[in-house]
């Protein structure tokens, strides 16, 4: 489940072939054991956009907008958006934690791990969405571009997600336990998703191409 190459970007190593055996080693030891004893969790709802503009949009039931060009650019086709919330638990960091007294780098390939793993557990999440309401906008998250992580707080509270699995936020505006994300994604009309069907997807956001998206020239996934 665990994207070993993932993980190795996560420590800086942007190619496996330029990782040591070692390192290699520890990455599948740790991920394995990562996938044995930990299980994300993960809520979401969906959200019908009430007013748009160029700075922002505006869903109903959430008390903030989304406020950004970048999201306003993201979410401009759609009529509805769904707001996610995905974590592993304390468990994660207790877990690090011990990997980190026991050795320093093992503590780094653990939280590594852990961190690729909730992006796994986002991706299934994703996938239950897709399942229910079609093609939609690639998972973006506060913070990303020039939507502020501010928002988390008005997510959080809209997914009611403290009650339901457990996630809150710091005043620092960090998510806690620290291997969750809160995310966003829109779902696109089906007249943009006919020429994107699922088994003709190579990107995650659903687009056929990056010349597509508004968001092509400061996307990390960008291939």
């Amino acid at each position: 489940m665990i994207n070993r190459d993932e993980v190795l970007r996560y420590l800086g190593i942007r190619e496996p072939e330029q990782a040591d055996p070692q390192t290699l080693a520890e990455v599948e030891a740790l991920s394995s054991e990562l996938e044995a004893k930990l299980v994300g969790r993960w809520i979401y709802n969906p959200f019908p956009v009430e007013k748009k503009t160029a700075e922002g949009i505006w869903l109903q039931g959430l008390s903030e907008p989304l406020l950004g060009k970048d999201i306003a650019k993201l979410l401009a086709p759609c009529d509805t958006v769904y707001l996610m919330a995905c974590t592993l638990g304390p468990q994660a960091e207790r877990l690090i934690t011990l990997k980190s007294h026991l050795s320093p780098t093992a503590g780094l390939i653990a939280d590594a791990c852990a961190s690729a793993l909730t992006e796994a557990w986002c991706d299934k999440c994703e996938a239950e969405i897709r399942s229910r309401a079609g093609d939609l906008t690639f998972r973006y998250s506060p913070g990303y571009g020039d939507l502020s992580l501010t928002i988390q707080k008005a997510i959080l509270e809209a997914l009611v997600a403290h009650k339901r699995i457990g996630v809150s936020l710091s005043d620092s505006y960090l998510l806690t336990p620290r291997k969750s994300v809160v995310a966003i994604l829109g779902v696109l009309p089906k007249v943009l998703g006919e020429e994107t069907t699922p088994s003709a997807k190579p990107h995650r956001c659903g687009l056929e191409s990056c010349d597509l998206c508004p968001l092509k020239e400061t996307c990390t996934r960008r291939r």
